[in-house]
C-alpha cells in the first residue's frame, strides 16, 4: 500500500534532461577520498618523485629536502650568505630561503 502511494512521486526524482535512461551513472559513482594504493602492496606513504633538479628551479617544500648543516662532512664548499645546502632525492642542492635552487650536484656527488 505504501509502495502504491509512493509511485506517483518516483518520477520527480529523475533528471528530466536523461528522458527515459534512468539516473545519471556519474552522479552515482562514489568518489574516491584517498589516493590509490603503491604498486607492490608497500604500507609507506607515497611520495613523489621529482625527477632530476636544475638550476633556476623552486623547491617545493613537499619535496622532502634536509638541511646539511655539516657541508665540509660532504665535501661541499661553504655556503654564500642566506644559501643552504639541501639533500634531495640523493642529490644536494643549493638554494635560498625561497627555495630558489642556484647549484645541483646530482646523485649526492657520488
Amino acid at each position: 500500500m505504501v509502495g502504491g502511494l509512493l509511485w506517483p512521486f518516483a518520477g520527480f526524482a529523475q533528471d528530466p534532461a536523461a528522458g527515459d535512461q534512468g539516473a545519471n551513472l556519474a552522479q552515482l559513482a562514489p568518489r574516491p577520498t584517498a589516493p590509490p594504493p603503491r604498486p607492490g602492496g608497500s604500507d609507506r606513504p607515497y611520495k613523489p618523485s621529482y625527477g632530476r633538479w636544475s638550476p633556476g628551479q623552486v623547491l617545493p617544500p613537499s619535496a622532502g629536502a634536509v638541511a646539511i648543516v655539516d657541508y665540509e662532512q660532504f665535501h661541499l664548499r661553504k655556503p654564500p650568505r642566506g644559501y643552504t645546502w639541501m639533500q634531495c632525492d640523493g642529490d644536494f642542492i643549493l638554494a635560498n630561503a625561497a627555495g630558489l635552487i642556484f647549484e645541483v650536484i646530482p646523485g649526492g656527488g657520488r
